[in-house]
């Protein structure tokens, strides 16, 4: 998964932005693996595709055949009363990392037939 984040990175900025800007998600991407820190610390640092790919396929041999603990992960509910247009007009545009109201009224919008979205979550005609 990082290297195809890292790969659509290159794609949409450019090499340099792109790995640069990269260089923020490899610790959430590497959290919970046991000694990454020095894998981490080197693709911090690195400014080529071609070092961060022989990086990551370190990473790859060296945890093959790892176990991740998986854990369940209760989430509470805070938009129970929220329709469900809503909620996924949020998902989606955190997901295109847009800024959040102007997404979420466009695609709302979109889903709800050009009906509108109020504050209590609630679509309106």
């Amino acid at each position: 998964m990082i290297r195809k984040h890292l790969y659509r990175s290159i794609e949409w900025k450019n090499p340099v932005v792109g790995i640069n800007e990269m260089r923020r998600h490899y610790a959430n991407y590497l959290k919970g693996m046991p000694n990454i820190k020095e894998y981490r610390n080197k693709l911090v640092t690195l400014r080529l595709v071609e070092e961060i790919d022989e990086v990551l396929n370190e990473i790859i041999n060296s945890y093959a055949g790892y176990e991740f603990e998986r854990t369940v992960i209760e989430l509470p509910n805070y938009h129970e009363k929220c329709s469900g247009v809503r909620i996924h007009a949020i998902l989606v545009s955190r997901l295109l990392s847009k800024p959040h109201i102007e997404t979420t009224v466009q695609i709302a919008s979109s889903i709800t037939n050009g009906h509108e979205i109020d504050e209590h979550c609630s679509v309106t005609t």
